[in-house]
């Protein structure tokens, strides 16, 4: 994140607390923090499904390994979501049986 400071802080709440006056200040401040919460959520699950889509896809040519972003525990959740990939795509492999009339 940036380098947000106490005094930083503190100037954005008098601006905001003249600007909008002691009653709309809560309620906005409010809306704001939910606006920033659903944004964070949105970008964690994009970031998730960034993820397994390039751990389904293996390493590309040229390169011996995925990037170290994650560490170990990236390598087993990519893993994890791998093989769940896989069973996925064998059971849409394999033919229904048709419903005897």
């Amino acid at each position: 994140m940036s380098g947000t400071g106490t005094s930083e802080l503190l100037l954005l709440f008098v601006v905001g607390l003249l600007v909008l006056g002691p009653e709309r200040l809560p309620k906005v401040a409010s809306r704001v923090g939910r606006w920033i919460a659903l944004a964070r959520r949105e970008v964690n699950r994009m970031h998730r499904q960034i993820e397994r889509e390039t751990a389904l896809q293996g390493p590309r040519a040229g390169q011996d390994e995925p990037s170290q972003v994650g560490g170990d525990s990236s390598k087993q959740a990519a893993a994890e979501s791998a093989s769940r990939g896989e069973a996925e795509a064998e059971a849409q492999r394999k033919p229904k049986p048709k419903p005897k009339a």
